[in-house]
């Protein structure tokens, strides 16, 4: 009897333990995650390119500071037109200090007063003048006139009395010659005293309009639309800053650009590997970082014929390329970043899947068909691609389910090479700094 009840006791112990092994692996089963897969789809598929740029105005006009003073005394900004503001033709835009020019103006206005009473009075006193030397004139024709008649009337006169007389006209004869030189000269005389006195009133003249149009040059005005931005300019510091109240900036520093916010660009750049496939004219979606709800259309406006380095510390080569914004908005601002995809190419009716569906498989880029819950390793030749898909030129068909994890082998999942053997099948290469987007369509 004790021998059965112990037998028993272990029976139900082990029933126990089998029930108990059975809920956990049940319970494993239930919670073990599903394959995510993904279709293969077709359709009209998208080869792209997507690179990062930054907003700009395809016309823009810069205003400089007035070329007034020199380097040691320059006047100094006292009024600025916010920065992001949009103004008009015509609007402010800065005003700078007008002290010196005021005194400037008030001494040259004091000068050309002077200069003009002086030739005032120069004329008035040659009017006198000239007034009485022609008197002078008159008189001693007359009595050279007088002397010519007593001489005729003598004719029956003493000889002795008619040479007297004689002696008498030649004298006031000489006094007409000397009258009359003496006429032309001071008429001569007068002119240029006239003439260097006008010209004193000229140039004082021309000194205070000069004065008034360079305080009018230190308020500055809008010369076209556009957005009130201020460009950053090395005067003189460690680093290039932006014009502020109270700054002496030099004569003609750009202290204010204007872009005409009608038509924008987005400059960006491709690197020499892709630049070959990027053409004028090719259409482009752009999309702001600030609002990537917003798409917008353009198209390729030009490329560079000449390569640069990214930057100091980056050797890779790279092309700028504009990209002409087709469709105006007010949410577009200088400086805005944007990304462009540019079009490349459109292939109709094609299988494609995504590239985190493709695998390596030794030398075999294969992907994972699902059906019923298990995975098969399928061979596949792949095509172009964009920043997320990847055409199939064989070894699959619309519909079918693709594993986008490799079974059993997750550090073995493709990253790099699978799109390395895209690019030998005649599809292009990746982009690691490229931000992925979906480019294929159904």
């Amino acid at each position: 009897m004790r021998v059965t009840g112990l037998l028993r006791k272990r029976a139900i112990m082990a029933a126990t333990l089998a029930l108990v092994i059975t809920i956990v692996i049940l319970a494993t089963r239930r919670s073990a995650p599903e394959t995510p897969t993904a279709s293969v789809q077709r359709g009209t598929f998208i080869v792209s390119l997507t690179e990062t740029g930054e907003l700009r105005a395809t016309r823009s006009a810069t205003v400089t500071s007035p070329r007034v003073g020199n380097w040691s005394d320059r006047p100094q900004v006292v009024k600025l037109a916010p920065e992001g503001s949009t103004v008009k033709k015509g609007d402010f835009l800065a005003q700078f200090d007008t002290s010196a020019l005021d005194k400037t103006i008030e001494q040259k206005q004091s000068e050309l007063e002077i200069a003009q009473a002086d030739l005032s009075r120069a004329l008035a006193a040659n009017v006198s003048l000239m007034e009485d030397l022609q008197a002078n004139l008159a008189n001693v024709k007359a009595a050279y006139e007088l002397a010519e008649l007593q001489l005729e009337q003598m004719q029956y006169e003493a000889e002795v009395k008619q040479r007297e007389q004689q002696l008498q006209l030649e004298r006031s004869r000489n006094d007409v010659t000397k009258a009359e030189t003496k006429l032309t000269s001071q008429r001569t005389i007068n002119a240029e005293d006239e003439k260097k006195l006008q010209l004193r009133v000229s140039q004082a003249t021309a000194q205070l309009e000069t004065a008034q149009r360079e305080r009018g040059s230190l308020t500055l005005l809008a010369p076209n639309e556009g957005l009130v931005v201020y460009p950053k300019v090395w005067s003189g510091g460690e680093q290039p800053k932006k014009v502020q109240e109270g700054d002496t900036p030099w004569p003609g520093q750009p202290i204010i650009e204007l872009p005409a916010l009608n038509e924008m660009e987005v400059i960006t750049e491709v690197s020499e590997v892709d630049v070959a496939k990027v053409k004028e004219g090719q259409r482009v979606e752009v999309r702001l970082d600030a609002f990537p709800e917003s798409l917008f259309t353009g198209a390729v406006r030009s490329v560079a014929t000449l390569a640069r380095e990214k930057s100091g510390d980056n050797p890779v080569k790279v092309f700028e390329v504009s990209v002409l914004v087709e469709t105006p908005s007010p949410i577009l601002r200088p400086g805005m970043t944007a990304s462009s995809t540019i079009i490349i190419d459109e292939i109709p009716d094609t299988l494609w899947i995504p590239i985190d569906a493709v695998y390596r498989s030794a030398d075999t880029t294969v992907a994972y068909t699902v059906k019923g819950g298990r995975s098969v390793m399928t061979p596949i030749r792949l095509g172009p691609k964009n920043d997320n898909h990847v055409v199939v030129a064989g070894g699959l068909t619309v519909g079918q389910a693709v594993s986008l994890v490799e079974p059993g082998a997750a550090d073995a999942r493709l990253t790099t090479e699978p799109k390395d053997s895209a690019s030998r099948a005649g599809g292009e290469r990746p982009r690691s700094d490229r931000a992925p987007r979906v480019r294929g369509r159904g």
